[in-house]
């Protein structure tokens, strides 16, 4: 029985390189925080769009009936969901830096309308069930998934 001989080259100064782009990549983190935001707003026009949460792609829950006969006695037709006067979709805004991404809406119902009311509030503007409009489709995670392995492969091959 032979014994095989294994001997590895390694070339230290394209490994040094190597681990410089890397680095690099991980130091200019501006570059993939500024998709994730992008993705994160796109997300959220498609929602308002599709009446659609953006991340389960589940439809809002429709208007109560008493809210949608206001609605219409004020002149607020087509009928769309969150869309009444469209300030909470312009309070919509996105921040990003090296290593964060934010995405929030500053208009007074948003939080309630992100997360729902709790079943104990009073009926009406309190006690209304979840219609989330801020989150991540699939499509974005995928732009941020392309968009992390082009700047991998650019690290990897300069």
């Amino acid at each position: 029985m032979s014994q095989t001989e294994l001997t590895a080259v390694i070339d230290r100064q394209r490994l040094q390189t190597l681990f410089a782009e890397l680095q690099r990549v991980g130091e200019d983190g501006k570059a993939i925080t500024r998709i994730v935001a992008a993705s994160l707003l796109s997300a959220t026009e498609q929602a308002f769009e599709r009446e659609r949460a953006p991340d389960t792609g589940a439809a809002w829950a429709p208007l109560s009936d008493p809210y949608r006969r206001w609605r219409e006695r004020h002149g607020y037709s087509p009928i769309k969901v969150l869309t009444r006067e469209g300030d909470m979709a312009r309070s919509v805004s996105i921040d990003w830096g090296d290593s964060w991404a934010r995405i929030g809406a500053n208009a007074p119902q948003a939080a309630i309308h992100q997360w729902g009311g709790k079943p104990g509030m009073r009926p009406g503007p309190a006690a209304i069930p979840a219609r989330p409009f801020m989150g991540l489709d699939p499509t974005g995670e995928r732009d941020i998934l392309d968009a992390l392995a082009q700047r991998l492969s650019n690290a990897l091959h300069p």
